[in-house]
């Protein structure tokens, strides 16, 4: 999987402005804005439409914005988001107010055996620092640090081929920097990743994630 480096900035940004309530005077009492990496399901006439779980299996929610998206791919798209839910309770259906919205990485992973035994052999090569990693539903999501680089990088989320139809499935983040690239600065990178390839599996007993040789994040059934 060879991330673009319009691709790659657009993981990297924190996130895309559209709009900002900094500095605006309020008469009553102020509300929260969260931050979540959430579903964009489309454009309406008079939005937005995204999707978000607060964790684990808890409830989807929907969540209707103030305003349309311009994200340059076709929905669903996993987005990290700031936003005001209108009717004060979280991770509930609701109206909400956006400030900002960018894409994260998501492409799907590789479960392909050939495709994955030639990524796999790139594993550990660059290291991924984790920072965070936590499922809502079907996704697996992280945030981690990854060199910065100017050139075209590996990053792809692989099925382990071998572990594909056993109860305990195992995926490996692949991150291979190019040949000869020099030592740079770390920056904070986000992805998505869609698992509902062995998640739906009722066989599946538990999913490991590695992001690293030795690092592994397990993830079971509840």
């Amino acid at each position: 999987m060879r991330l673009s480096l319009t691709g790659l900035a657009a993981m990297l940004a924190p996130l895309l402005a559209l709009g900002s309530c900094a500095g605006e005077e309020t008469d009553g009492p102020v509300q929260a804005y969260l931050t979540d990496i959430a579903t964009f399901e489309g454009n309406t006439p008079g939005g937005s439409v995204f999707t978000v779980r607060m964790m684990d299996d808890s409830p989807l929610a929907t969540l209707r914005a103030d305003r349309g998206v311009d994200c340059g791919r076709k929905p669903p798209v996993r987005m990290m988001i700031r936003y005001q839910p209108q009717n004060g309770r979280p991770y509930t259906d609701s109206d909400i107010r956006l400030s900002h919205a960018s894409p994260v990485n998501s492409e799907p992973p590789v479960t392909d055996p050939a495709t994955a035994s030639r990524l796999l052999a790139l594993f550990g090569r660059d290291p991924a620092e984790p920072v965070s990693v936590w499922r809502t539903g079907e996704y697996i999501n992280i945030r981690m640090r990854l060199m910065e680089c100017a050139e075209a990088r590996t990053l792809a989320l692989v099925l382990v081929p071998e572990t594909a139809r056993t109860a305990e499935p195992e995926y490996r983040l692949v991150h291979a920097l190019p040949a000869g690239a020099p030592p740079s600065y770390m920056r904070t990178a986000y992805a998505s990743y869609d698992i509902s390839y062995v998640w739906s599996d009722p066989s599946t007993r538990l999913v490991k994630i590695s992001l690293n040789p030795g690092e592994t994040f397990t993830f079971r059934r509840q």
